[in-house]
């Protein structure tokens, strides 16, 4: 009877570390897609909806901004213009 009381705790333990960990990659990613917005958008509209997406659509919202929310032209790291 203990040792089943002692598994069933580990397992809601490692579950609760793992959707804390999920939950702080979300934000991190949120985060990284609000700034990547605003750098080349002016308006304040879409970096935040951008960044509402991706926190709500994980993994499939990073790829969907990646893919449609970027913006056509933009500056490479090394000043060359880049078209995606």
């Amino acid at each position: 009877m203990i040792e089943t009381t002692f598994l069933s705790t580990q397992y809601v333990s490692l579950g609760s570390f793992v959707g804390q960990l999920i939950f702080v990659v979300n934000v991190v990613m949120a985060m990284w897609t609000f700034v990547d917005a605003f750098s080349w958008e002016q308006d304040g509209r879409h970096p935040m909806m951008w960044t509402v997406v991706v926190f709500l659509l994980s993994i499939a919202g990073l790829f969907l901004y990646l893919m449609l929310g970027r913006s056509p032209s933009f500056q490479a790291a090394d000043g060359r213009q880049s078209k995606t």
